[in-house]
C-alpha cells in the first residue's frame, strides 16, 4: 500500500523572530561537529546508540536550515547545502536499515519507537527535499512501528493496588515515547485507516506515563475518561520522583521532554495538544528542579542516589526548562524554568568554548565513567536532538501553533 497519499503536508518552517544570541551559537557549534567530526555509522544493526545517534544528528541539520537557525559564519560551512545533504543521507540511511529493508536491521523492539519519531520529524521537516522513494520509505518506517504499539498495553512500575510490577524501573520513558511513536503516525498520515486507533493509543500511554499512585482511582477527566478507566497502575513515586536503574533518578525525570516533542508534532501538524501529554509534567518537573543547583555549578544536578550517566549534561537539563518554559509547566517551582533554562545553556556554551569542533563533553573518566560529564555512548548526537528540539519548539510557540484541547479520544 502507498502511503505518500495519505500525507499531510505541513507549513513551511520558516523563522520570522529574533533567535536569542548565545542559542545561535551553540546550535550552530553542534551543527559544525555534526557536519566535521562526527562520522556516520557505515551498518546500523538493530543497536541503540548509532541508530538513534545518526536520526538526532540528522534532526538538528534539518531544524538548523528550514528553520534559518543556520549561520554560515558560526557553523563553518558556507553552503547550507552542507547540512540538508548531511540530514538527508542520515535519514535514508538509518530508514534503509530497518528490518523492512535490511536483514538483521531494527525495528519492533525496545526503543524504535522513538528512533522512527524521530526521523519522522525530520523528514517531515526536509518533505520537499526527499525524493518520491525516500518519501514512501520513510513513511514505512513510521507506520510499522506505530502498528508494532497499537497491540502492547502500557508499562507500570507498579499496579493499580500499589504492587511493585518492575522494581526500580519505570514505564514512564518507554511509555511517553512510544506514545510520541503512535502520535506521529497519525498526525503524519491522517487519512491512513488506522490514524484514529494509532492516536486514541497513544493518549492512553500519555496518561499511563507520568501516572501518579493517586491518579489510579482518580475521577478527574483527562480527554474525555476518568482517569481511573485511562489507568491500570501508576509510574512515579509519590513525591513525583522518577525510579529508574534501582534509584530516584532525576536523568528520567527529564524524559518529559518527550512530551514536548509530541507538542512539536501537534504544532508542526497545526492541530491542538490533548491535555494527556503534560499529564503531572508540571510537578515531575518541580520535583527534578529540586534536584537542580543555581549559578555556574560544577554539576547542574545534585543526584540524591549518585549520577547515572554523568554530572554535567547541561544540554539535557535544558531541554526540559525549555518544554517547561514554553508549555507552561513551572508553575509549581520555586524559579520559573526561564532562569533554569539560561543557566543550563550558559554552561553548554561554556562546555563548547573549549573546544575548535563546538562539542560539548569533555572525554570520559574512565575510572568512574559517571563522573564523566556525560558517559552516553550517543552523548554529542543526543546534544544535537536536545538542541533541534528546543528550538522548534520555542518556534512554534512563537508562531502561534501550539495549545491544548480536552477533546476526548
Amino acid at each position: 500500500m502507498t502511503l505518500i497519499p495519505y500525507v499531510e503536508m505541513i507549513g513551511q518552517v520558516r523563522n520570522s523572530r529574533y533567535v536569542d544570541t548565545r542559542m545561535a551559537r551553540v546550535a550552530n557549534n553542534s551543527m559544525r561537529w555534526g557536519l566535521s567530526t562526527y562520522v556516520a555509522p557505515t551498518t546500523f544493526g538493530n543497536a541503540e546508540h548509532p541508530i538513534r545517534g545518526a536520526a538526532s544528528v540528522a534532526m538538528l541539520e534539518a531544524v538548523g536550515i528550514q528553520t534559518l537557525l543556520y549561520d554560515p559564519a558560526l557553523a563553518g560551512f558556507p553552503s547550507y547545502l552542507s547540512a540538508v545533504n548531511r540530514a538527508n543521507s542520515l535519514l535514508i540511511a538509518v530508514d534503509t536499515a530497518h528490518r523492512q529493508y535490511t536483514t538483521g536491521g531494527w525495528g519492533g523492539q525496545w526503543q524504535s519507537a522513538w528512533w522512527a519519531t524521530l526521523l519522522g520529524t525530520t523528514g517531515w521537516i526536509q518533505w520537499r527535499y526527499l525524493s518520491v522513494p525516500d518519501r514512501e520509505r520513510l513513511l514505512q518506517v513510521v507506520e510499522y512501528e506505530a502498528d508494532q504499539r497499537l497491540a502492547q498495553p502500557p508499562r507500570y512500575l507498579r499496579d493499580a493496588a500499589g504492587t511493585v510490577l518492575t522494581p526500580g524501573d519505570t514505564g514512564a520513558e518507554e511509555n511517553a515515547w512510544n506514545a510520541g511513536g503512535l502520535a506521529c503516525a497519525a498526525l503524519m498520515m491522517p487519512g491512513h485507516p488506522r490514524a484514529g486507533d494509532w492516536m486514541t493509543a497513544a493518549v492512553q500511554l500519555a496518561v499511563a506515563a507520568f501516572s501518579h499512585p493517586d491518579d489510579v482511582s482518580s475521577g478527574q477527566v483527562v480527554n474525555g475518561r476518568p482517569l481511573s478507566e485511562w489507568l491500570d497502575g501508576s509510574n512515579v513515586e509519590q513525591s513525583y520522583d522518577v525510579v529508574n536503574h534501582g534509584k530516584v533518578n532525576p536523568d528520567y525525570s527529564q524524559s518529559i521532554g518527550l512530551f514536548g516533542h509530541t507538542a512539536i508534532l501537534f504544532g508542526l501538524a497545526g492541530k491542538p495538544v490533548p491535555e494527556a501529554f503534560g499529564w503531572n509534567a508540571d510537578r515531575v518537573y518541580a520535583r527534578l528542579t529540586s534536584y537542580y543547583t543555581p549559578g555556574e555549578p560544577p554539576q547542574p544536578v545534585a543526584y540524591p542516589d549518585g549520577p547515572d550517566w554523568g554530572v554535567r549534561r547541561s544540554v539535557s537539563c535544558w531541554w526540559p526548562d525549555t518544554c517547561a518554559q514554553v508549555l507552561g509547566w513551572d508553575a509549581l517551582c520555586d524559579r520559573p524554568a526561564g532562569y533554569w533554562a539560561d543557566v543550563h545553556l550558559a554552561d553548554a556554551d561554556i562546555q563548547q568554548a573549549r573546544y575548535t569542533d563546538g562539542h560539548l563533553y569533555a572525554p570520559l573518566n574512565t575510572a568512574n565513567p559517571a563522573l564523566s560529564e556525560d558517559s552516553y555512548p550517543a552523548r554529542e548526537q543526543v546534544g544535537c536532538y536536545q538542541l533541534a528540539a528546543g528550538h522548534l519548539l520555542r518556534w512554534l510557540a512563537d508562531h502561534d501553533r501550539l495549545w491544548t484541547t480536552d477533546a476526548p479520544y
